[in-house]
């Protein structure tokens, strides 16, 4: 997740270096994470769909994109979720033990308390994701051929450059760390 997140904020990094901006580096991949990537992602799967001509400008494209991808990010949602439950679940008991959480969140700070293991491995975990970015991408091109008819295979490259995102993404999580 590291390496990803490395890669993603190089460019807000480099800008505020470029502008010689650097105390506002925070701010800067902010706008970067909220607007900028978005629009360029966004951009890019539209102008794919007006390319093979399954729609005649980037809003139509944009339009009928929303829904199938918005099950693909929400299954992607999904599987951060799962991740981070299977490595947080073990802080439960401590929870229980400490309600109010200062004297467990002195000791993790001071890093006294070691995390907890993880309750599957992080090869099992990805592999999970991995059906689950599966499971969405299926649905995702259902709701294109139901919504679009004919014109839905136009629709698939976008679904399956985010599916192909996805899937690397959650890959690295088990199998390259």
């Amino acid at each position: 997740m590291e390496a990803a997140q490395a890669v993603f904020l190089w460019v807000p990094e480099e800008v505020a270096s470029l502008l010689g901006a650097t105390r506002y580096t925070g701010w800067i991949e902010g706008v970067w994470t909220l607007f900028v990537a978005p629009s360029l992602v966004w951009t890019l799967l539209g102008g794919l769909v007006v390319l093979a001509r399954g729609a005649s400008h980037l809003h139509e494209a944009w339009r009928r994109l929303a829904i199938p991808l918005t099950v693909l990010i929400a299954f992607g949602h999904m599987c951060k979720g799962l991740a981070k439950v299977v490595s947080w679940v073990g802080f439960l008991p401590l929870a229980a033990r400490d309600p109010m959480g200062v004297d467990t969140a002195q000791a993790i700070s001071v890093k006294t308390l070691p995390q907890p293991a993880s309750i599957l491995p992080m090869v099992v975990v990805s592999l999970l994701a991995m059906l689950l970015v599966m499971t969405a991408a299926y649905f995702s091109v259902r709701e294109l051929r139901l919504a679009q008819g004919e014109k839905h295979r136009r629709y698939r490259v976008p679904v399956l450059v985010v599916t192909s995102c996805f899937l690397f993404i959650v890959f690295g999580w088990g199998f390259l760390q």
